[in-house]
């Protein structure tokens, strides 16, 4: 990875993840697991950068509240499915 695109990367971060964060606090009830969640949001984020970059803040605003959504979705999801488990 470049200089210029881990700059880019730490850009977006900085101006996104207290909003992300706080999105995923609030689907979750959970300080923790919307730590893990918004964490997991950004490290697809570096993954997938090249095919974002070039687009347009809203676009990458966008991109990162979908991510998020799928994010706390699979969370919410696997805690449902762990408490069938439990409950035998």
């Amino acid at each position: 990875m470049s200089d210029e695109i881990g700059h880019e990367i730490l850009e977006v971060y900085g101006n996104s993840f207290r909003e992300i964060y706080g999105y995923c606090a609030y689907r979750l009830f959970s300080r923790q697991l919307a730590e893990d969640a918004a964490s997991a949001v950004f490290l697809r984020l570096v993954e997938q950068y090249p095919t974002l970059r070039g687009r347009s803040q809203q676009e990458i605003r966008n991109w990162l509240y979908g991510t998020a959504s799928n994010v706390v979705a699979r969370y919410l999801r696997d805690a449902r499915r762990r408490k069938e488990i439990a409950a035998g």
